[in-house]
């Protein structure tokens, strides 16, 4: 990426705070919010599905879990460019319908269905996190990308984390099924508010 900062200083290693410009606070909550949900879709598939498809349907899911982030880098090389200012909306509404489906398909426990959603799931993540993060690069001031993306991936680590941590715990409670589906349920909903809250505007640069 080119040096957006051309003033020098003596090189020196420090922690710096995570911090967003005031200005930009909208756009990054909004970015956020659909980053959040594509990585908590992709710590669905990777932490829970495969012991929903090995516990329930008796499959393996190692192969399921690799077409997931073959499409996912599929929406990010090729759709993102060619939807460009439609990009986010469109990705996030994949995402939110692909949550659905895989919603419906652990309540049946059906294999079809589950491919199906990790399809569109898999396109609506790498569409929807591509252009998120883009957004921000190209709407932060050039002295403080680093500070606005860091605190954009801090978020994008929780939410691969945290919210699969918290559906261990509910399938104690309430069984693998149950938990599964009402997580799936929970971004599909998280991801259909980003894309109503998001409208066409100039395509930002990559």
């Amino acid at each position: 990426m080119p040096e957006p900062v051309t003033a020098r200083s003596p090189r020196e290693l420090r922690i710096t705070r995570l911090t967003v410009p005031a200005a930009m606070r909208t756009t990054f909550a909004k970015a956020t919010i659909a980053g959040f949900a594509s990585f908590a879709v992709l710590g669905l598939f990777t932490a829970v599905t495969p012991l929903f498809l090995r516990t329930l349907l008796a499959v393996p899911a190692g192969l399921l879990v690799c077409w997931l982030l073959a499409v996912s880098t599929f929406g990010q090389t090729v759709l993102v460019p060619r939807l460009r200012a439609h990009a986010l909306p469109v990705g996030s509404a994949t995402l939110a319908f692909g949550a659905l489906v895989l919603a419906g398909a652990l309540a049946a426990g059906s294999l079809p269905l589950q491919l199906v959603a990790t399809t569109l799931a898999g396109l609506g993540q790498g569409t929807t996190f591509r252009t998120a993060l883009a957004l921000l690069t190209a709407t932060s001031p050039p002295d403080r990308r680093a500070e606005v993306a860091s605190s954009f991936f801090v978020v994008a680590y929780i939410a691969i984390s945290a919210p699969i941590v918290g559906e261990g715990l509910a399938v104690q409670l309430v069984g693998l099924r149950t938990a599964s589906v009402g997580f799936g349920v929970v971004v599909a909903v998280l991801a259909a508010g980003t894309t109503a809250s998001f409208r066409p505007t100039a395509p930002p640069t990559p």
